[in-house]
């Protein structure tokens, strides 16, 4: 799983969530990193925060992956 290309780093920043790319966020250098976490780190005293990195298998090949569901 570590050699799969697509990864996304999934977070809440200011009460909303958003996706980012997990490799391009490996290649930030220290000091933009330290200022995500922190960013993190707050909505988590805040009281609700998640971080994950997640590799969208189910939308794979699907032109529009909510077709299966009609």
């Amino acid at each position: 799983m570590a050699d799969w290309k697509g990864w996304v780093l999934v977070t809440r920043i200011g009460g909303q969530r958003r996706d980012f790319d997990s490799a391009g966020m490996d290649k930030l250098d220290a000091d933009r990193r330290r200022a995500f976490d922190r960013l993190i780190a707050a909505d988590a005293r805040a009281g609700f925060q998640y971080l994950y990195d997640r590799h969208p298998v189910c939308d794979m090949g699907f032109d529009n992956p909510l077709r299966v569901l009609s």
